[in-house]
Parts: C-alpha cells; sequence; structure tokens
C-alpha cells in the first residue's frame, strides 16, 4: 500500500510483506549475533533508510507473539515507548486505523503516528503490517511532530516442533529536523532491542493474559471488536500534505546536541 492509502489489505499486500522480508536484493546486513541478523537498504525517494531484522524465539510459540503484537493493553506494560494508543475505527475485521503516539529520549520531541494496521492469520505465517495515513480528527498536535511510516510489518512464522521465526521490516520518517543519519543510526540500533523486549513479553504473555480477559482477542475473534467504522470522507488527504505546527523549541540548537551526543540517546 502506497502512504496515505486507506483500502482493505487484499492477499496480494501480505505477499508483497511476506516478499519484502525475504528478499535480500539491494541489503546491507549491518549486525549479525546469532539468532538475530540486522539489514538495511537506501530508499530511492527519501534519505532514511528501509531496515529489517530477523530472529527466532525457540521459546515461543508464533501465535503467541501474534498476540503479543495485538494486545494493546498488554502492550502498556512493556513498551516503553508508547504514550498512547487508541483505536479511530475499523475497515473490517482484521484492518484498523490507530493513533500512536511514542515517547522519544530527551532532547528529542515525542513522535505520534496515525496507522492503518492490517493482519492475517494463515497456517503458515502471521501477519502484521502498516503504514501512515490522514485522519482530519487526527491532525498533527502543538507539542508532538508528526512521523510517517511507509511500511512497518512483522511476519512470524511457526517452527517444529516449538518456537517461531520472527521478520520485522521498517521505513518511517521521524518527522521535525532529526538528520537522516541520525535516525538510521539510532533505528538500526533499536531494532533488534525491540524484538529482544518483545521476546520478554511473549515469554510472560500467557501468565498476564489468565488474569486479564482472558478470551478477549478481537484479532482472533471478530464480533468482540468494538470499534466504530471509519468514515472514508476523513481520509482523502496524504499525511505528506499536513502542516506541521510551529515547534516549541530551538530545533538547530536541540538537533545540534543530539549530533553530538546520539550514542547516550540509544537505549543501552
Amino acid at each position: 500500500m502506497r502512504l496515505g492509502e486507506v483500502r482493505v489489505a487484499d492477499d496480494h499486500d501480505f505477499e508483497e510483506l511476506s516478499y519484502a522480508v525475504d528478499n535480500l536484493d539491494g541489503w546491507k546486513l549491518e549486525y549479525f549475533h546469532a539468532p538475530s541478523k540486522v539489514w538495511v537498504k537506501h530508499s530511492d525517494n527519501t534519505d532514511f533508510h528501509m531496515i529489517k531484522v530477523k530472529t527466532m524465539f525457540s521459546d515461543v510459540d508464533a501465535a503467541c507473539v501474534y498476540d503479543v503484537l495485538h494486545d494493546n493493553d498488554y502492550r502498556r506494560t512493556w513498551d516503553r515507548f508508547m504514550l498512547a494508543s487508541s483505536s479511530i475505527g475499523c475497515l473490517n475485521a482484521n484492518n484498523e486505523l490507530n493513533y500512536y503516539a511514542a515517547r522519544c529520549p530527551a532532547p528529542i520531541r515525542n513522535r505520534d503516528l496515525v496507522l492503518l494496521r492490517s493482519w492475517l492469520a494463515t497456517e503458515r505465517a502471521y501477519y502484521v503490517m502498516s503504514h501512515s495515513v490522514f485522519h482530519a480528527q487526527y491532525p498533527p498536535r502543538p507539542n508532538l511532530v508528526r512521523a510517517f511510516t511507509h511500511l512497518t510489518g512483522f511476519v512470524v512464522r511457526p517452527l517444529s516442533p516449538r518456537g517461531c521465526e520472527l521478520h520485522y521490516i521498517t521505513h518511517t520518517e521521524p518527522g521535525g529536523r532529526l538528520p537522516a543519519w541520525l535516525t538510521n543510526r539510532v533505528t538500526q540500533n533499536l531494532a533488534p532491542r525491540l524484538l529482544r523486549r518483545l521476546h520478554c513479553a511473549a515469554l510472560a504473555y500467557p501468565a498476564w493474559k489468565r488474569k486479564h480477559d482472558t478470551v478477549q482477542k478481537p484479532w482472533l475473534f471478530p464480533e468482540q471488536m468494538s470499534s466504530v467504522r471509519v468514515d472514508l470522507s476523513l481520509c482523502r488527504r496524504s499525511p505528506l500534505e499536513e502542516s506541521e505546527p510551529p515547534p516549541d523549541e530551538s530545533a538547530a540548537k536541540v538537533e545540534d546536541r543530539i549530533a553530538e551526543n546520539y550514542f547516550n540517546l540509544v537505549d543501552r
């Protein structure tokens, strides 16, 4: 799907996601520490790289990881970057618009995104993907910087007899005035750490879920979805046409400090 496009994802879209995580043409391996690998790829239309990670979890099954990727209530307990997350509305049982605000390390201003999330569960793999869209009722906010993702996706494949293979891919622009080289370096370092946190969260999820709405899984049981239908007339503009509110800081000075100390901004 293209940035800003609002429609129901079809089989071709999930096939493209699967191809994107498997295809290595043009990708450069930047990091390898078994079982994780990180690749980067230059983009033709932006200075921000695409990042791809592959890892394996030998002690967590694919269905559990898929649940963790969806369960917003549980995410609040392990995603230290999450400021807010809420449903805007759904297109159908497998496609939903969401608002997500992320906490960034100081002195970077916090970011937010408006996303179309799509998912699919099959016998061979579980898919979750998202990209940025526009919604008139969720314009950029003065205290946040609007970020954009061309694609962020997960492909989780079962391994026998237990465990799973996890693929993560993202191509995101942070907005504001952060230099591309800094964003590329930080994202490249943070991506495998995100998956390590996801692994820890998946290990703890079954025990947590037994105490919190055990049967509530709307991503598996569409009848549990409570989202209102998305009014498509509110989604017609491209997110790139949104006007950023004036910054509430001296961006140049802040980003000079970031460039000098960027290693300290990475969560070690």
